[in-house]
């Protein structure tokens, strides 16, 4: 029945179908209509030989002449008619869907599909395989990618490292040298020891996980006002002015959150308003009944609708800075997920990220 297929290699499944039922019923309906003529002329040869002759006591002979026999003789039309449309129905999905439906649970087969069938399954299933090798291939590409990326921290850890213990001798020789000469001089030292140290801290756990999705967070209690305090201390002096406010009933509720972690995020928040700020960065703080809400609102062209979407993926950027490897934004999202903080992002005037931390 190879000159169904082809023939209808071109048709809807539906059309298919209609011709394959109607081609076998004609045939199940002609194949029954002989056959109960070929069974009615042997009964009746059989039964004129009995008229003539002794009736015979054999096995044919009883079988003809068995009720079974005659019950046969007046419904093998109706039989055939049901039995050839169910193999008409085998040999439409022999021929229309076993193989599509094969490719599509054994995938590691798909390239070696080669249907010549144009019905909307068939069709179906090369745009399924046309999309899982485009998918590959830009797997592939993405694993380079994270490769290249990988290389390209571990030389920077390696590159910053030994800069930074000079940095960090040079400071602690300053607070020896300086000691209790100068309050203004004492505050810069200090802000650049926990500068210090949080790039340390940071530099530690990417050095001993070697994978951002590794790092564990440590999540301790901070009351909301020491939070607020500490994040002026560190961006205050930032090279975008920042506006800080702050309205909340209760300055001596507690949050959980891992505080290197959580700076750290905040760093590449305001290191990426920074390159698209004019002349200022907004840092607010309000509450809603189950949490708090800081927000870093910059007053730049905001995001476009591709980034409001991707803003997170990883190698995604709009920046035209040389070197930006689009990772910023990603690793914000992955360090906050760590400690239960949503991130969204919108536009107010400006490129706005919401941060929603969850009260104790």
């Amino acid at each position: 029945m190879d000159w169904i297929n082809h023939f209808t290699k071109d048709w809807k499944l539906k059309k298919s179908f209609s011709l394959y039922m109607i081609v076998f019923l004609i045939i199940g309906l002609v194949l029954g209509l002989v056959t109960k003529a070929v069974l009615e002329c042997v009964k009746f040869d059989h039964l004129s030989t009995s008229v003539f002759n002794q009736p015979s006591t054999s096995i044919f002979s009883t079988i003809i002449l068995s009720k079974a026999f005659t019950f046969l003789i007046d419904f093998i039309v109706p039989i055939l008619i049901v039995i050839f449309p169910i193999i008409g129905f085998i040999v439409f999905y022999k021929h229309k869907i076993q193989q599509p439906i094969h490719i599509l649970n054994d995938m590691n087969c798909y390239e070696e599909w080669e249907g010549n069938n144009q019905d909307e399954l068939a069709l179906a299933s090369n745009r399924v395989i046309e999309s899982l090798q485009e998918f590959e291939n830009m797997q592939l590409a993405y694993t380079f990618q994270m490769n290249n990326a990988t290389r390209k921290t571990d030389t920077l850890l390696h590159e910053i490292k030994n800069p930074l213990s000079t940095l960090k001798g040079d400071i602690e020789l300053l607070d020896i040298v300086l000691n209790d000469k100068n309050h203004t001089i004492q505050e810069i030292i200090q802000r650049m020891k926990r500068n210090e140290g949080r790039i340390e801290t940071y530099l530690s756990k990417l050095t001993e996980k070697g994978n951002i999705k590794k790092i564990e967070a440590d999540l301790n209690q901070i009351s909301i006002l020491a939070l607020w305090k500490d994040l002026y201390s560190r961006f205050v002096d930032n090279p975008i002015p920042i506006a800080f406010e702050k309205n909340i009933s209760d300055n001596h509720k507690n949050i959980k959150i891992d505080e290197s972690l959580f700076y750290e995020a905040i760093s590449n928040i305001i290191d990426n308003a920074n390159r698209f700020a004019k002349r200022k960065i907004v840092v607010q703080l309000f509450e809603t009944e189950n949490e708090y809400v800081l927000t870093i609102n910059d007053d730049g062209k905001g995001f476009s609708k591709d980034a409001l979407k991707n803003y997170d993926q990883p190698y995604f950027s709009e920046s035209t800075l040389s070197g930006n490897m689009g990772l910023g934004l990603f690793i914000t999202r992955a360090l906050l997920n760590k400690q239960e903080i949503a991130m969204e992002a919108k536009n107010n005037h400006g490129a706005c990220l919401e941060l929603f931390i969850k009260k104790s």
